[in-house]
């Protein structure tokens, strides 16, 4: 089964919050900013990854599709290609 790799920008985040509207693995945080679930934070909480399966992948890519700020990044976890 194919798997992905998903890096969130969270410092970068403005809250606009369209990245919860479309996939529901995503929650907004009381500070204003959305969080990925079951994420490993990275650098003091300003990046989170989380890896994904193929099923979560077309929800995922439209959240990356429609943040304003471009902070979600999608990688294929296998050869590390970028997709978003």
């Amino acid at each position: 089964m194919k798997k992905y790799r998903v890096v969130y920008n969270r410092s970068d985040c403005i809250g606009a919050a369209a990245c919860t509207a479309v996939d529901s693995n995503w929650v907004m945080n009381t500070d204003g900013k959305a969080d990925l679930k079951e994420s490993e934070s990275k650098l003091d909480n300003t990046v989170q990854e989380k890896i994904i399966e193929e099923k979560d992948f077309p929800a995922m890519l439209e959240a990356a599709r429609v943040c304003p700020v471009v902070v979600i990044h999608i990688y294929d976890f296998e050869t590390g290609e970028k997709i978003i």
